[in-house]
């Protein structure tokens, strides 16, 4: 039986899917569809760890952040920024060690038609 998959997968996937005998289709993708293929990758792990167990955690976290890693080392991202970026947005907005969870917000003015 034939199992449609149209994702990224880790380098090493082909040769463990050949390793169990296993027939399959593989395409080295352009940098454009690459990119695009890392930010669904992003997505897909993202869910896996909204999903996952308290055993499967800390694997589901390192399988994003290797995403996040890559995706930031292919669009010159260095990390020394991501961490800069993570404090300045954290001294601007907070963190989320206080549990706040928020609800609704109402606005006392009436809504104005936005004009297209």
């Amino acid at each position: 039986m034939r199992t449609i998959h149209n994702k990224l997968i880790r380098d090493g996937i082909p040769a463990q899917l050949a390793a169990a005998g296993l027939r399959y289709e593989i395409q080295t993708l352009t940098p454009d569809d690459y990119l695009l293929a890392l930010r669904a990758k992003v997505m897909e792990e993202a869910q896996e760890v909204a999903q996952a167990n308290p055993d499967e955690l800390l694997a589901e976290l390192a399988d994003l952040q290797e995403v996040m890693d890559t995706l930031a080392q292919r669009m010159s991202i260095h990390q020394e920024d991501i961490i800069q970026e993570q404090d300045k947005r954290r001294t601007e907005r907070g963190g989320f060690d206080e549990r706040i969870y928020l609800c609704w917000v109402e606005n006392k003015e009436p809504e104005k038609e936005i004009e297209k």
